[in-house]
């Protein structure tokens, strides 16, 4: 039950602080301020967190990449 409750709160720390802010800005970034909408509306939160996640790891794998070659 802790555990969950854990969980539960690491992961929406994560996507609903951390990994949401710069997903937003990156998407209304190459967007041209279409998506996502202002926070009165309702979107997928979740999508834009996920975005800055992908964006995260590309990133991390081409920084590798560079420093071992």
């Amino acid at each position: 039950m802790i555990e969950e409750l854990l969980l539960y709160f690491f992961v929406e720390f994560l996507f609903g602080i951390i990994f949401y802010w710069p997903g937003w800005l990156m998407l209304r970034i190459l967007s041209a301020g279409h998506y996502p909408p202002v926070q009165t509306k309702q979107h997928n939160r979740t999508a834009v967190a996920f975005f800055a996640i992908a964006v995260f790891i590309v990133a991390v794998v081409t920084f590798i990449n560079i420093q071992v070659n």
